[in-house]
């Protein structure tokens, strides 16, 4: 799933016009390490993951230009992917005849057969105290089973 950060969007005094955070960090956007685990995806404070780490506030709202028009961020939308998603869903299905016209169908269905959760995005508000963090997951196994009587 792609992830854009979004800035304040009155910057811009258009409607339905979302502007993107300026990146303050060494060379390119990092590569999230994180993960849904840990519940962090990235780090607000370190510009460069490697040999030269930054630790300073690498992201920041766009200002205004020296003639008062709105500045957009230097960050494209959707820069960065979320974490990714798996799932397994599996069902079982019999026939029974009841008579020549008349069957019985018994069913199972079961989704997210492994259970394994499927994470959020991380949160890309920059006004927020979770910005970098992924707060949520869905994806939990759920099981069905059900009768049918066909005629």
């Amino acid at each position: 799933m792609l992830t854009g950060f979004a800035g304040n969007s009155c910057i811009l005094g258009a409607p339905g016009n979302n502007n993107t955070l300026n990146w303050f960090g060494p060379g390119p956007v990092p590569t999230p390490k994180g993960n849904g685990l840990t519940g962090i995806w990235f780090t607000n404070t370190i510009c460069n993951f490697g040999a030269a780490e930054v630790t300073t506030q690498c992201f920041a709202q766009p200002g205004a230009t020296n003639g008062g028009l709105p500045e957009f961020g230097n960050l494209g939308k959707n820069f960065m992917s979320g974490p990714g998603a798996w799932n397994l869903d599996a069902s079982i299905f019999r026939n029974f005849e009841i008579k020549e016209r008349w069957k019985l169908q018994f069913r199972g269905e079961a989704f997210s057969v492994v259970n394994t959760p499927r994470w959020n995005d991380p949160n890309t508000d920059i006004n927020s105290s979770n910005f970098g963090k992924i707060t949520g997951a869905g994806g939990a196994r759920s099981i069905q089973l059900s009768a049918k009587l066909l005629f």
